[in-house]
């Protein structure tokens, strides 16, 4: 019929640029993306209408060796434009997508400047569109996260048109894994789904670059038997918390591109390229559906451990109990802030070199003081001399349980509790009788307590070592403790 017929042009010969290769923000290098110029002729809408006018090649046969060709894909993710600027010759910005074809095969596409203008808002998710003129090249797995081998840049040249009503493609493109095979040691990213046995409320705070961050926590399980903590930041974070908020309890979601941490042991976060789907249509949320409805939560392991993470400090049940070995075996203090976990120990060594420090009288103060020629202590904090100082403790000792031992650091007040005497005391004890120093320590030594513990990972001469500082140190009270051993075991069985 006229209506659909296309009127071919003379294709162009063009030839491919030479560029400086230079080196600019977010991994990539060159002034941009090399493109080859292509001529293709305009789609027509609509997939019928489109299939006999051109060529559709499927993403899996795209390779770095083919200079025309045509793909169709629906827009699965997009995340927001970034910019670069290192001088009047290397300025510009781009945008990343990925979409998915009608075999379900994953690319990541970036579009480079001019290409950035024209399509940017053009380009929504879940719509299909049709894409042409790009150059394939090796994909960057540190910032691409699909299964492909390849991915594709856009520059000036880019091609793309919108498909209206095509459905030969699916909407929801997720491939879940099994919670209880999350491995960070092998793995980077996933595809989950499960049902969402809690939630947190919206958490706000600021970055240490001083970016203000918004996130949730959501503990998703699936019939792997197994849960995993899940962290939403930002607009996606806001989102799901209404959503949640205002839906029944334990909703079936899927989260498409997770980030996996060893964070706590495993746990995932999503990125900007994150889909998050509820109640998706898929073979797989059916089983999950008939997995809850059979009393599937009751019996979930968790692949999160629990920690403080710079939340809660009070102290924590028997159940959620750290050991001195496991203080490594689940990085805790890697991530950004410090961890908070408690441990039940007995003190078994106290060091006795540098005990304490000489600080400010004043209250409140706590800063290190000087010993001035005429024996008077001088303050900087407080531009004021003191005919005395304060005494406090800064001590290490060593904690020991059933796993190992750990080195920890002690301040004024644990201190106290542990030696049972002011820093000002024992430094006096020591100067007049060092026997009597001596036993004082022995008798704080094989003491057994439930210690509150800040772990922190520092650098200390280019190396790294796990910092662990005693917040609190609590006497048993064996009634209580045998008591909460009896329920722990109990809810365990």
């Amino acid at each position: 019929a006229p209506g659909n017929q296309v009127k071919m042009e003379q294709p162009r010969v063009h030839q491919q640029p030479q560029v400086n290769q230079q080196s600019y923000g977010g991994g990539y290098q060159g002034n941009g993306p090399v493109v080859r110029q292509q001529h293709m002729t305009k789609p027509m809408q609509g997939g019928q209408g489109m299939s006999n006018n051109m060529h559709i090649l499927p993403i899996r046969a795209l390779n770095p060796y083919q200079n025309k060709w045509t793909i169709k894909g629906r827009v699965t993710s997009k995340a927001g434009i970034r910019t670069w600027d290192k001088g009047p010759n290397n300025q510009g910005k781009l945008f990343s997508c990925e979409i998915v074809d009608a075999e379900g095969t994953e690319l990541r596409m970036t579009f480079f400047r001019d290409a950035v203008d024209k399509y940017y808002e053009m380009l929504q998710q879940d719509k299909v569109f049709t894409f042409s003129g790009g150059q394939v090249k090796m994909a960057n797995k540190q910032y691409n996260t699909t299964n492909n081998d390849y991915e594709v840049t856009f520059g000036g040249n880019a091609e793309v048109y919108p498909v209206e009503n095509d459905n030969t493609i699916a909407k929801i493109s997720l491939n879940p894994v099994p919670i209880a095979s999350l491995d960070p040691g092998s793995m980077t990213h996933a595809d989950i789904l499960g049902v969402v046995s809690e939630h947190s409320e919206i958490q706000e705070f600021t970055s240490k670059a001083g970016r203000p961050l918004t996130k949730v926590d959501l503990t998703i399980a699936d019939n792997s038997g197994s849960s995993v903590r899940v962290a939403f930041w930002g607009d996606k974070g806001r989102e799901i918390h209404e959503k949640l908020s205002n839906a029944p309890p334990n909703q079936i979601i899927g989260v498409k591109n997770c980030k996996i941490s060893d964070y706590n042991g495993c746990s995932l976060s999503t990125m900007n390229t994150s889909n998050i789907f509820i109640d998706p249509e898929l073979p797989q949320t059916s089983v999950v559906r008939q997995w809850l409805s059979g009393g599937g939560l009751s019996g979930v392991q968790s692949k999160s451990q629990s920690a403080g993470g710079g939340g809660n400090r009070g102290p924590k049940g028997v159940q959620d109990r750290h050991t001195t070995k496991s203080l490594t075996e689940y990085r805790l203090g890697t991530g950004e802030k410090p961890d908070y976990v408690d441990i039940k120990g007995t003190i078994t060594y106290i060091k006795r070199e540098n005990m304490w420090y000489p600080a400010c009288p004043e209250e409140g103060v706590n800063k290190k003081v000087v010993q001035q020629p005429d024996g008077s202590w001088f303050c900087e904090q407080t531009n004021k001399s003191y005919p005395h100082c304060e005494y406090r403790y800064i001590m290490s000792c060593v904690v020991s349980d059933s796993s190992g031992s750990q080195w920890v650091t002690c301040f004024n007040e644990t201190g106290q509790q542990l030696l049972g005497r002011s820093a000002d005391d024992l430094a006096r004890l020591k100067e007049e009788n060092e026997s009597l120093f001596d036993q004082a320590l022995m008798e704080a030594n094989f003491s057994e307590y439930i210690f509150t513990l800040r772990v922190k990972e520092e650098m200390n001469n280019d190396e790294t070592r796990l910092r662990c500082s005693m917040i609190r140190c609590t006497p048993i009270d064996w009634t209580t403790e045998n008591r909460q051993l009896i329920a722990a075991i109990e809810n365990f069985a």
